[in-house]
């Protein structure tokens, strides 16, 4: 039992980076990636929740063979949820955690409902810059960069969210939940700080005709939700 003990540690180790490995490695093979991740995340979801039912299988199986005979029913209860508090709580974390892999696949997917949301946030976005523009909050070359390497920078703080998590032992509801909104915060701000080709003269035809601006900012969003289609 003790040999078996270790070799599950070490598996438990090592078995979470496989796993992601591999995930990473068919998302970036399949030709329509946000539709993979989609049910990526729904099959997580399933898998861990099945976990969560064979949980409940087993106590029921386990107080029926322990009790009366062994120990109280009470006792084998207690006892039961003592030894997989820990277990049921990475199980809870890593559904929600699934849970929000799945609407973020969703909202990049390419059916018209997610399409128009990207758009819409794209156009907000777009009125943010031109607002911090006018206000003298121009980041210019550093908003230019930050366009530039907007791709590099999604898949890098993704990444190092992932790492965190993998790293947090044991996982748990609120680790989850807190790198969620550290990632949003983050894809937040380069959105606001970033700078597209073109907004600088948006930005400039602003103060002489705001309409028109208006309509610029709106049809750069577009634009910019068509490249991100044709990307993915």
């Amino acid at each position: 039992m003790r040999t078996l003990y270790q070799v599950a540690i070490a598996a438990g180790y090592w078995l979470p980076w496989v796993v992601l490995a591999l995930l990473a490695a068919g998302i970036a093979l399949a030709r329509n990636r946000s539709r993979t991740l989609l049910l990526t995340g729904i099959g997580l979801f399933v898998s861990f929740l099945s976990l969560s039912a064979g949980f409940g299988i087993g106590r029921l199986f386990f107080i029926g063979t322990v009790s009366p005979s062994i120990m109280p029913s009470g006792t084998a209860q207690v006892l039961f949820a003592q030894v997989t508090e820990m277990m049921q709580s990475v199980l809870a974390a890593l559904m929600v955690l699934s849970a929000f892999i799945v609407v973020g696949a969703w909202i990049t997917g390419r059916s018209r409902p997610a399409t128009a949301l990207r758009t819409s946030g794209n156009a907000v976005f777009a009125k943010a810059r031109e607002s911090a523009d006018r206000s003298g909050l121009n980041t210019r070359g550093f908003g230019a960069a930050l366009d530039r390497w907007r791709p590099a920078i999604i898949v890098i703080v993704i990444a190092l969210a992932v790492t965190i998590l993998l790293l947090t032992r044991p996982v748990s509801i609120g680790s989850v939940v807190w790198t969620v909104v550290a990632v949003l915060v983050a894809l937040l701000l380069l959105e606001v700080l970033r700078r597209p080709a073109g907004t600088a003269s948006a930005a400039e035809q602003a103060v002489s005709d705001p309409a028109d601006a208006d309509a610029t900012l709106a049809a750069t969003a577009a634009e910019v939700a068509q490249e991100e289609d044709a990307v993915r």
